[in-house]
This record gives C-alpha cells, sequence and structure tokens, in this order.
C-alpha cells in the first residue's frame, strides 16, 4: 500500500524526478556540434562556479549502476576524458585509457544504432572519427573531466531515446518472474536495485 501511495506521489514529492538512471553530476566540457556532424572546437569549458573548485555545472546524465573499479564501463553521452578523449590517467595507462575509448565508442554506435536518432547518431559519428591529430584537447582538460555532448543545442544525453536505451541498457540481467509491489503485476522483477537510493 505505502509503495503505491509513493508511485502515485512520486512526481508531486521529488520535483524534476530524474529519468532511470540517471542522476545530476558536474560536467565539465561541452563538445557542440552542427547537424551536418562538424564541432564547434575546442570543447566549451561549462561553469558551476568559481575558483580551483569548479567542477563544471552539474547536469542531469546517465550514471553507471555501480562505481567503476577495474572493469571497463562506458557511460553514454557523457563520460570522464580517459573514456570519451583516451586521456590516459598517469603516464604508462596509454592502452588502458584507448581500451576505454574502444568501449565509449562501440557504446555510442550501439546507441545510435539503436535509437535511430539523428542527434545520437551525429554525436556517434563524430567520437568514432574523432582524434587527437585533428582535434587536440585543451592543456586544462583532466581525464576524469566529465564531457557530454550536443548538437544543434540540444543535449544528446537529455534525449528521449538515449534516456530509454540507458534504462534499458544498465537493466540487470538477473531479473525473475514475479509480482511487481508497485502495480501488482506479474512481470519481470530484480532482485537488488541497480543504483544505490
Amino acid at each position: 500500500m505505502i509503495l503505491q501511495q509513493l508511485a502515485q506521489d512520486a512526481d508531486r514529492l521529488v520535483e524534476n524526478m530524474p529519468p532511470a538512471m540517471y542522476d545530476w553530476q558536474a560536467v565539465k566540457w561541452l563538445v557542440s556540434l552542427r547537424s551536418d556532424g562538424s564541432p564547434h572546437w575546442p570543447p566549451q569549458r561549462l561553469s558551476g562556479g568559481e575558483g580551483r573548485r569548479d567542477r563544471g555545472k552539474l547536469l542531469l546524465t546517465p550514471s553507471l549502476p555501480k562505481k567503476r573499479t577495474v572493469a571497463i564501463s562506458p557511460v553514454a553521452f557523457t563520460d570522464n576524458a580517459t573514456y570519451v578523449f583516451a586521456l590516459p590517467k598517469e603516464e604508462g595507462k596509454e592502452k588502458r585509457a584507448q581500451q576505454c575509448h574502444s568501449a565509449f565508442v562501440a557504446l555510442a554506435q550501439e546507441c545510435a544504432q539503436e535509437t535511430a536518432d539523428p542527434a545520437a547518431r551525429i554525436a556517434a559519428d563524430f567520437i568514432t572519427g574523432w582524434s587527437p591529430e585533428r582535434y587536440r584537447l585543451p592543456k586544462e582538460m583532466d581525464p576524469g573531466d566529465l564531457i557530454t555532448f550536443a548538437v544543434d543545442e540540444q543535449w544528446v544525453a537529455e534525449l528521449p531515446a538515449v534516456q530509454e536505451f540507458w534504462r534499458d541498457y544498465t537493466a540487470p540481467e538477473d531479473a525473475v518472474e514475479g509480482e511487481c509491489l508497485v502495480c501488482g503485476r506479474q512481470t519481470q522483477v530484480i532482485r537488488r536495485l541497480p543504483a544505490p537510493l
């Protein structure tokens, strides 16, 4: 009974309820693309304040179900510079950074293919064709800085098709047949929540 009431009141209780598997994060850089795929280069720095503590602008972005450790786990169209641009965290980690970047490219292509969204396709094609020789990165870009993409001022990660793709992509694989405690229907239910509350 309590869960059903919370589901009914969710929009009223939580203003601007984020989509499934999205969270507010400080994003430091924006790669802005035109509809023909050409970028406004270099990336635009997003500001969330002043001084050295400026981590970037707080945006609603796709998030991972759990913290990354040693596994390579890219995030759709918003990730750190190691994944987006193969910027190594330290000397000697170039191979790892390239593996992260390759996984990010593959995920962007998969998302563009599954969603058939034109903006996702433009962003995925740019990510696939990006090279450090062609597009030099700003010197102040740090490997841990979050980077996102926009096409004609439309944030790619905010597209409904991308949000739906990310929800399905991050869905736990250990779902079992059971009764939903909110709606009461027989459906696939998960054993544990994919992200902390």
